[in-house]
């Protein structure tokens, strides 16, 4: 399990996200993993188009989750074949 994963703000629009969600859900069908699940802020609006883009859907949220900022976090999974 990984916990946090962050990309520096000076690699944002780098292509470091995409490459870690791909090496991660690379990493996940090499291992017979059925599912990969992930929360993310639900105002992270970059970061939810970029989980979209690799097959994630939103299938539940966390009331108050995070607390810098006091946000909700919506949990996203992502089905592996």
């Amino acid at each position: 399990m990984i916990h946090t994963l962050v990309v520096h703000p000076d690699f944002l629009k780098a292509g470091v996200g995409k490459k870690l969600i791909s090496f991660a859900c690379e990493l996940g069908k090499e291992l017979h993993m059925k599912a990969i699940r992930l929360d993310v802020y639900e105002n992270n609006i970059p970061a939810i188009k970029l989980y979209e883009k690799f097959g994630f859907a939103v299938e539940g949220r966390r009331k108050n989750y995070y607390e810098r900022p006091r946000e909700d976090a919506l949990i996203m999974t992502l089905r592996l074949k």
